[in-house]
Order: structure tokens, then sequence, then C-alpha cells
């Protein structure tokens, strides 16, 4: 049976890293049918009028599945985020990452699955710079809250629809890949009307699964959880900045976030991408590091019912670093000694699936 997913190369080492990994899955035995299209900076070079056409939106929400490699962000806002779009276009409310230790990689045993809200929470995107906050700053001062003059301000967004969706597909996605614990992250000893809501929702939708058990952790003891005791963990849900942060954490456990595959989760689409960003200094190189994109490709799989091949391509994946031979990223102190380019990589994958 043919597969149609669709493709968005990124920019950056997007294009490289997806090429990686497209070649390791043409070669799991999977029928894929590829669907090609360009956004963020490669589609305004070529001519597009936005960095996120219409078009690129319309085809991932008729496919259903996609593979992405990342998008640049510029710093000074002179281009809105390509992801933060996509995450609205396509209702896409949560996002799953995989930290797990692979073979022949320095680095703690972890094996655990984090998973965070990504349409509301600081990261919902609603800010004031100074010039426009004083009307709300002043509605807060009137109610007792201390907002010193000339502040800017972000919204802190929680609702329990919300978490509710959130919570939800992190016991289905749990239950799916067998774990049995959900541990819900907050802060809300400082947070109580943001974060307890975000708990107490988790508590209410867990618990009424009676397979899976639920607890919480404050947020700041997560971090030195995870750098200490990584191993008890199991799957951690969180709202959206403090998934962000904490993904990342867990990433450099493993090896860096170069190692890390995720999924982007909506009603009707299943976005799948690597956890690391763009690295434009890196661009064209042969030099980044393809596991992470390679592995969230094997998801993608997965998410097609194609169990027997996903396993293939993350047996081939464990293979080829347990060899010892990794891309400059995983090298003593960087140094690229001995170091497999991008492509050179994918080849040592592919030939363990062959």
């Amino acid at each position: 049976m043919s597969h149609r997913i669709i493709l968005l190369p990124g920019d950056g080492i997007g294009p490289e890293v997806t090429a990686a990994a497209r070649a390791v899955l043409d070669a799991s035995g999977a029928d894929l049918d590829w669907e090609v299209h360009q956004a963020g900076l490669t589609a305004l070079a070529a001519g597009a009028k936005e960095p996120l056409p219409r078009h690129v939106v319309e085809a991932i929400a008729d496919r259903g599945v996609a593979l992405k490699g990342p998008f640049t962000t510029p710093a000074d806002g002179s281009m809105p985020s390509v992801n933060i779009a996509l995450r609205r276009e396509l209702d896409l409310y949560a996002n799953a990452r995989h930290v797990r230790t692979l073979p022949g990689v320095p680095g703690r045993h972890v094996d655990l699955i984090i998973i965070r809200e990504t349409t509301e929470d600081v990261y919902a995107g609603i800010e004031l710079a100074e010039d426009s906050a004083e009307e709300l700053a002043d509605w807060l001062r009137a109610r007792g809250m201390p907002v010193p003059a000339g502040a800017a301000l972000a919204v802190k967004v929680a609702s329990a629809a919300g978490a509710r969706r959130a919570f939800e597909f992190a016991a289905d996605y749990a239950e799916h890949h067998g774990r049995r614990r959900l541990t819900a992250v907050h802060k809300a000893t400082v947070l109580p009307a943001t974060d307890g809501l975000f708990v107490a929702t988790g508590r209410a939708v867990v618990t009424a699964r009676t397979h899976l058990e639920f607890d919480t952790i404050a947020v700041d003891a997560l971090a030195a959880h995870l750098v200490q005791r990584p191993e008890e963990l199991d799957v951690l849900v969180l709202p959206g900045q403090y998934g962000d942060i904490m993904a990342d954490l867990g990433g450099a456990l493993v090896g860096g976030i170069g190692m890390v595959p995720g999924v982007n989760h909506g009603s009707c689409v299943s976005l799948f991408e690597p956890a690391h960003g763009s690295a434009p200094r890196h661009a064209g190189r042969n030099r980044a590091n393809p596991v992470a994109t390679i592995l969230s490709g094997a998801l993608a799989l997965r998410r097609l019912g194609e169990d027997e091949a996903a396993r293939r391509v993350e047996d081939a994946v464990a293979a080829a670093l347990a060899d010892g031979r990794h891309t400059y990223d995983l090298t003593p102190h960087r140094s690229g000694d001995g170091a497999l380019g991008t492509a050179e990589f994918a080849a040592a994958v592919i030939s363990k699936l062959l």
C-alpha cells in the first residue's frame, strides 16, 4: 500500500537532514509517495509572498501526515515563525518528544516522553510592548497587582479545554507506546490559577483511566530530577514554555537535541519533526546530525501503520551509532575527528537496513 506524505525540507540544515531521512525511509520497505513543498526562507527566496503559503497548509491538512525540517525564525521579528503559524493553522495542540539513550552515545540512561501543550501558555504569543501595555498595566494596578511603570507584558493563557485535550492526547500516546505513568509539571505554588488549573485538569483526565498512574512535580524540581535521576521518569506533560525548555534539557542528556525526534499532533494532522533548529551557520556543510529527523520519520511510519518498517529504521539507527562513528556533534569536544557527514551517516543507516 502506498502512503502519501508531505515533506517540508525547511531551511538552514533542514534540506540536508530531511534528504537523509527520506533516503532512509525509502529504504525501509514502506511504499511512500512524497509530496514536497517549500516554506520559510526557502519559499520567500523562490518568490513566495509569505513564508507559509496557503497551498502548503491545505496540502498538509489534506494528506494528514507530514515530515518537516527546521525553519529559521529571525530574532529581529522581521518574519513570523513558520512553526507557530503551522500550529495555529492546523490546530496542532500537543507536541511529543522521545528522549532516549541510544547505543554508542555517551550519556545517562534515559527513556522518557515529553509532551507539551502548544497553543496556550506564554507561547500563545500574546505580548504588549511598553508603549502599548500601559492601559492593561493600569487595569492590573487598580486591582492591586504590582506592575512597574514602563513594563512590557506577556499573557500566560490556560484553559481547562486546552489542558484537557493535551492530557487526553498524552494518555492515549502513553498507552500506545506502552507507558504507565504520567507526570504533570507545574509551578502551581506561584501560579495557582493557571498552573493549578493545568494540574487539576490533568488529574481528572488521567485518574479516570485506572490503568495509568498520575503524579506531579514542580518544574524547578524536575530540572534537578532530570539531571540526577532521569531513569525514574516516564511521560512528562507540561505547559508550552516549560516543555520547550525541559525537552532541550532532556536532549542534552542523550547526546544533544540532534538525537530527539518529535511530533506535533492535531485533531486531523500529525506533523513530525526533529527537536533541533535550523542552525544556519552549519547549512550546506554536510555535518548536521540527521538522527532526530530519521527517527521522526520512523514515528511517521508508525502513524501510517508501518510498524515493522519503523522498527527496522530504529534498529538500523541504533546499529549505526553502536559502530562508534558519529556526526561531528557527537565527537568528543565536538572536534569532528573521524566524524561522518550527514549523507554518510544516512548511508551507514541504510547499510544496516539492507
